[in-house]
């Protein structure tokens, strides 16, 4: 980006490939971010390719931190960033159902009708469970560390063991 007028600009879509590969939501984090007067562009929604020429400015180049108490458990799913992961999902990878893929908890075959697709992995719904307390885990109420699975309770409390950092 650029700094002109005392504020950086950068393009959205210069900011999108430089972000790729580290952040799976950089349309919707600019989104909560222009929410929260933190950045300011002229849209309502940002879209590769489509909206690469919209110029996002920077409004503040600093944000109080809240406590590691406040971050919700949505909060924290919804920012981490999954090692290993070159490109969000969205980038060319197709569905991995009906390709008979070995779960990689159990390493057995994963045939279609129990079959569950979960962060880029084939799974049996029956080994997606949450490696502390064993509970099933749905796709909608999971977290994931280190190829590991976590179900709310377990994901939170080892972020906040963590120090609220993402190296735990």
């Amino acid at each position: 980006g650029s700094k002109a007028d005392g504020k950086y600009t950068i393009p959205f879509g210069v900011l999108f490939e430089a972000a790729a590969d580290v952040m799976e939501a950089v349309s919707g984090t600019l989104k909560t971010a222009k929410k929260h007067g933190v950045v300011a562009f002229d849209a309502e929604v940002l879209f590769q390719g489509m909206s690469d020429a919209v110029v996002i400015s920077l409004l503040k180049e600093e944000i109080s931190d809240s406590s590691v108490d406040t971050y919700t458990y949505r909060q924290v799913r919804a920012c981490s960033i999954r090692a290993g992961d070159k490109k969000g999902k969205g980038f060319g990878q197709g569905t991995l159902q009906g390709s008979n893929t070995k779960c990689p908890i159990c390493d057995k075959t994963v045939y279609a009708m129990e079959y569950i697709g979960i962060s880029g992995s084939g799974l049996h719904k029956s080994c997606f469970k949450c490696t502390v307390c064993k509970s099933q885990l749905r796709q909608d109420n999971y977290a994931t560390m280190d190829e590991r699975y976590f179900c709310k309770t377990h994901y939170e409390e080892a972020f906040k063991k963590g120090g609220g950092s993402y190296d735990f």
